[in-house]
């Protein structure tokens, strides 16, 4: 739960929402998640996963896929602990620190045109590029349309008297371009890659 007042602890709960339905959308392993409040505070309400993800997991492949999910949505806090799973099922957890939320200007120029995930889910080249090849299939206008009902809803929850549709809508119109950057970046990267490369470089 988060009791203090800053519209970045908003923009981190709108964050959490999109990346979980837009990846679910998409088919990628995330949980759903819900904004509750308990007491006052506000907070995220997710399945609790009790076990560490291993690369023996039934949807190992997709999990795998993901990471070119997680590298478009700039989550800087991706990494080993938050790959977790149940009855042999993993998922991905934590965006919260995805897209341009916590970033300074400076910090997303530095990290825009980068990979940024320190966990690479066992993944290949090829699986990057399957992950990126879901990603290319959806429409722009579904991920505008989910951007703007995960942040519309915590405008109005009334969670933060600093997150106001202004600065809503401008944190949604930056992350909009921010993943449309993304995108032809990683087309380039991958690209690059050699395929018969069977791990990606540490």
């Amino acid at each position: 739960m988060r009791g203090y007042k800053d519209p970045n602890v908003s923009a981190e709960l709108a964050t959490e929402i999109f990346s979980s339905r837009i990846g679910r959308k998409m088919g990628f392993p995330l949980l759903e998640v819900k904004v509750i409040e308990f007491q006052g505070k506000f907070g995220i309400l997710m399945e609790y996963l009790p076990e560490k993800a291993h690369p023996n997991l039934k949807n190992i492949n997709l999990l795998r896929m993901a990471l070119a999910f997680e590298e478009w949505i700039l989550n800087v806090d991706m990494k080993e602990d938050h790959v977790l799973a149940k009855d042999e099922i993993g998922y991905v957890i934590d965006h919260g620190h995805s897209l341009s939320t916590w970033k300074p200007t400076y910090l997303l120029q530095e990290l825009l045109y980068k990979r940024v995930s320190r966990f690479d889910m066992w993944s290949t080249y090829e699986h990057l590029k399957e992950g990126l090849e879901i990603i290319d299939g959806i429409k722009e206008s579904e991920i505008k349309d989910e951007m703007e009902g995960a942040f519309d809803e915590i405008l109005q929850s009334k969670a933060c008297s600093l997150f106001t549709p202004t600065y809503a809508k401008e944190v949604v119109e930056t992350n909009l371009k921010l993943l449309k950057l993304r995108k032809d970046f990683l087309k380039r990267d991958i690209g690059t890659l050699n395929k018969a490369t069977t791990s990606l470089p540490s």
